[in-house]
């Protein structure tokens, strides 16, 4: 990690803290503030590669701050490269650190870089609370925008010409990656009017603990019999 970090930077970070180091060389001298004067459009790969390879790392040495290159990283994500449900920017950060934020970036399409931090730090940012749900919505929304053969969904691109990895590699990830989720992560995000017809099956074969009033509630279902039509609406082809 230092080596890496010394590489990108020319700054010897050698007896420093971990804190240190993320406060006075990576975040000003690799993710750099926000805004197109400084920074340029959006976050750059040097640091999502920084992280792909080495967020357990950052971790492990500083948890604290490693939280907050793991959020700027899952930012870049959220701005242009993953369509997903809303979630915090600038309330996501410390104060100190909300400059750093994508806020002022220009959206941008997946690079190689933010697939390779999505590929190998994914499930780490699942293991971690304060990452979890940041990560669950940028995996669902992987999911969400790719069919299974990898075809974009609903004005989706997933990248651009010089992207090298296919859109089913990507789907297979994510619907691996959902299927470690908790049962409740996956009901709350699968019961929706717009999401349960392509989710049937998830339905189907969780019918047993499956609260049939709040699912008839969750998919806008009124009237007389309202359990009969949510089961009909499952179970009918």
């Amino acid at each position: 990690m230092r080596k890496r970090i010394t590489e990108l930077t020319n700054v010897n970070v050698n007896g420093m803290s971990a804190a240190e180091i993320v406060n006075t060389v990576v975040l000003p001298r690799i993710v750099y503030p926000t805004g197109q004067d400084i920074r340029g459009w959006r976050i750059g790969d040097d640091f999502m590669n920084l992280m792909a390879d080495f967020a357990p790392d950052f971790y492990h040495a500083d948890s604290y701050t490693a939280i907050i290159l793991l959020e700027i990283a899952m930012q870049r994500l959220s701005c242009g490269a993953v369509l997903h449900d809303p979630t915090p920017v600038l309330d996501a950060l410390p104060n100190g650190y909300k400059q750093y934020s994508s806020a002022c970036d220009q959206p941008g399409l997946m690079s190689n870089g933010c697939w390779n931090f999505i590929r190998k730090q994914a499930a780490f940012c699942l293991s971690i609370p304060q990452t979890r749900d940041h990560m669950t919505k940028i995996i669902f929304g992987l999911y969400d925008h790719l069919d299974k053969n990898g075809n974009e969904l609903y004005g989706f691109t997933l990248g651009g010409s010089d992207f090298k990895t296919s859109g089913k590699e990507v789907f297979d990830f994510a619907t691996q990656t959902i299927g470690n989720l908790t049962f409740q992560e996956q009901y709350e995000h699968f019961a929706t009017p717009n999401r349960y017809m392509r989710n049937k099956e998830f339905f189907r074969n969780n019918w047993q603990h499956i609260d049939k009033k709040d699912l008839a509630q969750r998919l806008n279902i009124k009237g007389f019999f309202k359990e009969f039509k949510t089961k009909r609406a499952i179970f009918n082809n």
